[in-house]
């Protein structure tokens, strides 16, 4: 066992130096825009890499390599400054209590297209007890479409509800009307009016970057995206199972790129994939993203229903 533990610490590790220098080459590699898969899949882990460094700043210290634990320390710093707020002036969350008559709940839940989701009475219940006035679903299976369409005395307004389900498509329920429903690019685009103004809302569904393939494809649905994003004169609110974090370039660019607005990561530790692991190992990959005229007050996390995604809850108000 000593020999173990003396190549674990003399070849492996170098006393910490081989684990210092692929700490540092990863904090640089989330940094960098890329499409090419690796660097892309990296810049997703922002959470993940600021806790590797706690643990590499704890093993330095264990294996007496202060100089070393500082500089750790540093490259942290830098990280969680650089790598983990999404960019200067691009977040709308409401801090303080505001008067308003504005307000629309919204609740994104990617139900598991080749999951057995037998849960659909529970989640239900919690639909009802949230008083969710839309609600964005992907990943909707043939047993799952049939079950939302029982939803209709509640949530009279629909979109996609009577087309072919697909593995990447969405399907919205409101309780507000909805107009000029259409889905392409896998882009579930509707129009609701609250209080005499035009939301157009973008249920989302990006291509997981699994591949090099995918990546491409969701890298053409963003372009999408901005395309809408920058033709619509109304207030905007993109939500849905975006398949990067807020941590990723590829979110923070693409807020930079349409001028749109979305929460803190940096307070950020909840995840919402997968859905078996805690808070502190997941993801959150299931997001919200609005125009300028919102401010965010509340984002709720739910449990999981027979899922890998738990649904995630968003109050927006008009600021």
């Amino acid at each position: 066992m000593r020999k173990i533990i003396s190549f674990i610490d003399k070849v492996i590790f170098k006393k910490g130096n081989l684990l210092f220098y692929l700490f540092v080459i990863t904090c640089f590699l989330h940094q960098i825009n890329s499409n090419i898969l690796i660097i892309d899949l990296i810049g997703n882990l922002g959470k993940q890499i600021f806790i590797g460094g706690i643990l590499l700043f704890v093993i330095l210290i264990f294996l007496k390599r202060y100089l070393l634990s500082l500089a750790s320390v540093l490259v942290l710093i830098i990280f969680a400054i650089k790598g983990l707020y999404p960019c200067d002036n691009c977040t709308a969350v409401l801090k303080n209590k505001l008067i308003s008559d504005f307000k629309l709940r919204l609740m994104t839940f990617n139900t598991g297209l080749y999951r057995s989701n037998d849960d659909f009475k529970k989640i239900e219940k919690a639909i009802l007890s949230e008083n969710i006035d839309i609600i964005i679903f992907q990943d909707v299976s043939t047993n799952t479409l049939e079950n939302l369409k029982n939803l209709k005395s509640i949530f009279p307004h629909g979109t996609n509800l009577n087309k072919p389900v697909n593995f990447w498509g969405s399907v919205i329920l409101s309780k507000i009307p909805l107009e000029n429903s259409e889905l392409d690019n896998n882009v579930n685009q509707s129009i609701l009016v609250l209080n005499n103004e035009k939301i157009t809302i973008l249920g989302v569904h990006l291509f997981l970057p699994v591949t090099q393939d995918f990546l491409h494809h969701a890298l053409n649905q963003l372009d999408y995206l901005k395309t809408i994003s920058k033709k619509t004169n109304n207030h905007l609110i993109i939500i849905g199972d975006l398949n990067m974090t807020s941590t990723s370039r590829r979110y923070i660019n693409f807020i930079k790129e349409t001028n749109l607005f979305t929460y803190s990561s940096f307070k950020n530790i909840t995840s919402t994939w997968p859905s078996f692991l805690p808070n502190l190992l997941g993801i959150q990959i299931d997001h919200i993203i609005f125009s300028e005229k919102f401010k965010l007050k509340q984002k709720k996390i739910l449990k999981n229903f027979s899922s890998d995604h738990r649904p995630i809850i968003f109050e927006l108000y008009k600021g």
